[in-house]
C-alpha cells in the first residue's frame, strides 16, 4: 500500500505584534521529503509511526515536507501558499496512494486565508479521488471547520492539555486511516458545536474526568490506542487486534476546545466523533458530549493571581526541608505571556515585581531576547556587565530592565523536553541579576527638586527596607548617587524638578552587596530561539538547578505541567493582561459568525434573525479590514 504523509502547522495569534513568515518554519521545523527526523514532533508524530509500519514492510511510504512555525502573527501569504503549493505537488508526483496521513495544528490564519488547513485538505481531495482514506491529527487549540470534516476521513485531536499525547494521537489517526484504506472501516465523521470558547486544561476536574470517560467509551467499543510498535494493535484492555482494525462502533471521539486569540468564524469548542459508518449514532454521541461540555462553563480554568499576588503566595509557603534547605519549588506560571500562544515571550512585568519584592531563591525560564544573548555570548562565562533585555516587543509587556549581571552559563542551540520530543531554544545564556535600575520601583524613593539650579539639590531618601539607611544623601549639579550596602536588588526612582528649567541632569547610582554564596540574585534564562517553558530541564540545562529554587516562574499556559508538578510545592498561575486576549467578552472579534458563550450568555437560544444580524455585521467588519479575505472562504 502506498501512502502519503506531510506535515505543516503553526498557531496563528491575530492579535500578536509578531508576524510568521517561512524564516519562521525554518528556525522551527523544514524538513523536505526523507529529512524528518527520528523522533516525534508536536504535529508531525505521524511520520514516526508510518516509518515504522515501512519498515515491517506493511507500507511503501511516500514521504512530503514537514513544516512547523512556533506559534505568532499573522502568516505571510507567500510562506502559506510557498508551503501548500509544495506539498500538494509532492502528492501529485506521488500517486497514486491509497492514503494521506497530515500531522496539522489547526489554528493557522493567513493573510488571505481564513481556513488553510480547510483549503489544504480539499486540494488533497481534489488530487486523490473521492476513494483515498485521507486522515489529520489536529492540535484541539484550533478552529474545526466544516470544510475539514467534509474533506477527511478520519479527524483525531489530542485530548490532552497538556498535549502529553501527541504520540498516541498521531499513532491513532494512522491506525485509523490505513484500517479505512483498507476496507476494514468505513469512517464518519460527525462534528457538534458546543458555543462556548474557555480555558480547558484536562489535568483538573471537570475536564480530568471527561476524557477518561472519552478514553473509556473508545475501549468500549473497541478502539484501539495505536501502534503497538510490533505489528499488532491492542486495546487498552489488552484485547488484539491485527493491523489496527477496530470492532464496530465508535472510533474515535475528540474535543477540539478553540483558540481564543484566532479572529476566525470557526472559532470555538467542539466534539468530534468517528463512527465506523454509524453516522446517526456519531450525531447523536456527539451532540449530548458538546451539551456535557458547554455545562462545564466557567468552571475549568484555574484561579488567577495578580502578579503580587502570586509571587507573595510562593514566596510565603512553607517548602523549607531539614536545616531550612528548600524542599521543593513553587511554580509560578506566566500564563498569558507564553509563547505558545504566539505572542513574543519577552514580557519583564512578572520578572520587575520578583524584583521589587526582592526575592533571594528565584528563577524565570525563559524571557526572549535574541540581542542580549549575543551580548552575553561576547562578553562570555564569568563576565559581570551591565545589560538591557525584555520588554522589546510590545508597550504593554513591560519596560526593558536594565540590570548589572553575571553571566553564569552560555549554550549553544540549547534545548527542552517536552514528553518524546525535543524542543529547541537556540543559543541561550543564563544570567545572574544584581543591580537594578528601575524608575518604576517604589521601595527607594529618591526625590530632587533643583529650584533654583544653584548646584544644590534637596535630597530625600526613602529607604523602606532598609533599616541601617545607608545612603549617600548628598548632591552636586543634580547628580545623586545612592547605596544601600545590605541589598542587591535595589530599585530607585527619580523625580526632578527643575523650577528654572536649566535642564538638570541625574544620574542615579544603585550599588547593592554582591552575595552570591547565599542564593542570592535573581536568575534568568535568556533565549533566542521563542518557545515556551515546558520542562524543568529549561533551567537545568543552563546550569540553574530548580529543585533548589524556591521560586521557579515559567513563561507557558499549561503545558509546564505535567513535567514540573512532580517536584513542585505548589503550583500557581499569574494572569497578567497584555498581548493574548484572554478575555473572549472583551476581544474584538470581527470574523465570529456565530454566537459563543461567554459573550453571550445563552447562545443555544439565541434565534436566527439574532444569529444572522450577528454574522452579518461581523462580516461587514471584516471585509472592510481585509478585502481580500473573502476570497479565501
Amino acid at each position: 500500500m502506498r501512502v502519503f504523509c506531510a506535515s505543516l502547522a503553526t498557531e496563528t495569534n491575530t492579535f500578536s505584534p509578531l508576524r510568521t513568515d517561512f524564516s519562521d518554519f525554518e528556525q522551527g521545523l523544514y524538513a523536505p521529503p526523507g529529512s524528518h527526523p527520528d523522533g516525534p514532533t508536536l504535529c508531525s508524530a505521524v511520520f514516526p509511526a508510518l516509518r515504522r509500519r515501512a519498515r515491517r514492510g506493511e507500507i511503501t511510504l511516500l514521504e512530503g515536507t514537514a513544516a512547523w512555525a512556533e506559534p505568532g502573527g499573522l502568516l505571510n501569504q507567500r510562506a502559506w501558499t510557498r508551503l501548500r503549493d509544495e506539498i500538494l505537488s509532492q502528492l501529485r508526483d506521488a500517486m497514486p496512494v491509497r492514503a494521506v496521513l497530515l500531522g496539522l495544528h489547526g489554528a493557522m490564519i493567513a493573510e488571505r486565508c481564513l481556513d488553510p488547513e480547510g483549503e489544504l485538505i480539499e486540494a488533497v481531495r481534489g488530487i486523490v479521488g473521492p476513494d483515498v482514506a485521507v486522515g489529520a491529527t489536529f492540535d484541539p487549540h484550533s478552529h474545526l471547520s466544516a470544510r475539514r470534516a467534509r474533506f477527511a476521513d478520519v479527524i483525531v485531536a489530542f485530548k490532552e492539555f497538556p498535549h502529553t499525547d501527541f504520540v498516541e494521537t498521531g499513532e491513532d489517526c494512522v491506525a485509523l486511516t490505513l484500517a479505512a484504506a483498507r476496507g476494514e472501516v468505513r469512517p464518519e465523521i460527525s462534528v457538534h458545536d458546543a458555543r462556548m470558547i474557555d480555558m480547558l486544561p484536562t489535568h483538573r476536574q471537570p475536564m480530568r474526568g471527561f476524557i477518561d470517560r472519552l478514553r473509556s467509551l473508545e475501549r468500549a467499543n473497541g478502539v484501539c490506542d495505536g501502534d503497538s510498535r510490533d505489528g499488532e494493535s491492542r486495546d487498552s484492555d489488552g484485547e488484539s487486534h491485527k493491523n489496527g482494525t477496530r470492532e464496530n462502533g465508535i472510533l474515535s471521539v475528540s474535543v477540539i476546545h478553540g483558540f481564543m486569540a484566532g479572529d476566525s468564524p470557526n472559532l470555538g469548542a467542539k466534539v468530534v466523533v468517528v463512527t465506523d459508518g454509524d453516522r446517526r449514532r456519531g450525531d447523536d454521541l456527539a451532540r449530548r458530549l458538546a451539551d456535557e461540555l458547554f455545562s462545564f462553563r466557567g468552571t475549568t480554568r484555574p484561579r488567577f493571581f495578580s502578579a503580587r499576588e502570586a509571587l507573595e503566595r510562593a514566596d510565603s509557603a512553607d517548602v523549607s526541608g531539614d536545616g531550612g534547605a528548600a524542599r521543593a519549588p513553587v511554580v509560578v506560571a506566566d500564563v498569558w505571556d507564553n509563547p505558545g500562544g504566539g505572542v513574543a515571550g519577552d514580557s519583564t512585568i512578572l520578572l520587575r515585581e520578583a524584583l521589587r519584592m526582592r526575592l533571594r531563591s528565584a528563577a524565570l525560564a525563559t524571557l526572549w531576547d535574541p540581542m542580549a544573548v549575543r551580548l552575553c555570548f561576547a562578553a562570555g562565562e564569568g563576565a559581570v556587565l551591565q545589560l538591557r533585555f525584555g520588554g522589546k516587543t510590545s508597550a504593554s509587556a513591560g519596560a526593558p530592565i536594565d540590570a548589572r549581571v553575571t553571566v553564569t552559563r552560555l549554550r549553544r542551540n540549547a534545548s527542552q523536553r517536552f514528553g518524546d520530543s525535543t524542543v529547541y531554544l537556540g543559543d541561550c545564556a543564563a544570567i545572574r541579576i544584581h543591580g537594578v535600575n528601575d524608575e518604576d520601583d517604589k521601595n527607594g524613593a529618591v526625590n530632587v527638586d533643583n529650584k533654583d539650579d544653584d548646584n544644590t539639590a534637596a535630597v530625600s531618601v526613602n529607604d523602606k527596607d532598609n533599616n541601617n539607611g545607608a545612603a549617600v544623601v548628598s548632591a552636586k549639579n543634580g547628580a545623586v548617587n545612592v547605596n544601600d550596602k545590605d541589598d542587591n536588588s535595589v530599585a530607585v526612582t527619580v523625580n526632578v524638578k527643575d523650577g528654572d528649567k536649566n535642564g538638570a541632569a541625574v544620574n542615579v547610582h544603585v550599588n547593592g552587596k554582591d552575595d552570591d554564596n547565599d542564593g542570592g540574585g535573581i536568575e534568568v534564562v535568556l533565549n533566542s530561539r521563542r518557545a515556551q517553558t515546558f520542562s524543568p530541564d529549561a533551567f537545568s540545562n543552563m546550569g540553574i538547578d530548580p529543585a533548589k529554587k524556591r521560586v521557579l516562574i515559567v513563561k507557558s499556559s499549561n503545558h509546564f505541567q505535567s513535567a514540573f508538578a512532580p517536584i513542585a510545592a505548589d503550583i500557581l498561575y499569574a494572569g497578567i493582561d497584555g498581548l493574548y486576549p484572554s478575555d473572549p467578552k472583551k476581544t474584538r472579534y470581527t470574523r465570529l459568525h456565530r454566537p459563543l458563550w461567554p459573550m453571550v450568555e445563552n447562545p443555544h437560544e439565541v434565534g436566527d434573525s439574532r444569529a444572522a444580524e450577528n454574522s452579518r455585521v461581523a462580516e461587514n467588519s471584516r471585509v472592510a479590514e481585509n478585502p481580500h479575505a473573502a476570497e479565501s472562504e
